[in-house]
């Protein structure tokens, strides 16, 4: 996980959002799921839960993608 640096905390939910993005842009991610962990070993997290991590050569394209996805929900 070295050559991965984190583009996104979040709850469950919006990582959903996020996935579907970066799988349409062919970039490659690992998601680090903290509540599922915490459950596993019978503890809550009041963290952002989530994080997504991709490889640093698609670090900026990633973040552009997410920045216009929040963008276009007040498009309207």
């Amino acid at each position: 996980m070295e050559n991965h640096v984190k583009v996104f905390a979040g709850s469950e939910v919006e990582v959903i959002r996020i996935r579907i993005v970066l799988d349409r842009n062919d970039i490659k991610y690992i998601e680090r799921n903290d509540i599922q962990s915490g459950v596993t070993a019978g503890f809550g997290t009041i963290d952002k839960a989530v994080h997504i991590l991709v490889d640093k050569d698609d670090y900026y394209r990633a973040l552009k993608l997410i920045d216009n996805m929040s963008q276009d929900e007040f498009a309207d």
